[in-house]
């Protein structure tokens, strides 16, 4: 199947994909992403995490008080304003941000609902070959790389858990 269509479970990836969104994806080989792509990848759970690729293999990564850091440098983000999720959880305002990665495209727009998060902070790794590291545009609702799936979260993925690329056109 090359196109397949998805309904957004989740604010994981609010504001830029609200939750209950239908979006299309497209199949793809792990060797044809870059970062700023958003993703469905496969968990070992096998459940299907919708997340946005920020560090390729090589890359080394950290973030510190919310800031990504990529291969040594922060990566640019510029407040926006603020944003309430639609979430019985949640609903209450978040800062909003403008994110862009280096050679990932547009910049997009991140939240973060809490000043002091315990994923706020992630130390410095340096990817493997097959290594993959994707989060969640919502940052503080987000179970990504950050966390490894024995706490609910994604893990770092390798390419064969990459599945498909979302189109936003």
């Amino acid at each position: 199947m090359p196109v397949q269509t998805y309904h957004t479970a989740n604010t994981v990836m609010e504001p830029t994909l609200p939750k209950g969104t239908e979006i299309m994806a497209f199949s793809v080989k792990a060797k044809d992403v870059r970062r700023g792509d958003i993703l469905i990848v496969r968990a070992k759970s096998e459940e299907d995490y919708v997340v946005r690729l920020i560090a390729l293999p090589g890359d080394t990564i950290a973030i510190a008080e919310g800031q990504v850091i990529l291969n040594g440098d922060a990566v640019e983000q510029v407040p926006a304003g603020t944003y309430t999720t639609d979430d019985e959880y949640t609903s209450r305002p978040s800062s909003r941000l403008r994110e862009r990665l280096p050679g990932g495209g547009p910049p997009y727009f991140i939240l973060d609902l809490y000043p002091e998060s315990p994923s706020d902070n992630f130390a410095e790794i340096t990817l493997s070959d097959d290594q993959y590291f994707l989060m969640g545009d919502n940052r503080d609702n987000s179970a990504d790389s950050r966390f490894n799936d024995e706490r609910l979260g994604l893990g770092i993925v390798n390419g064969k858990q990459i599945r498909r690329r979302v189109s936003l056109d």
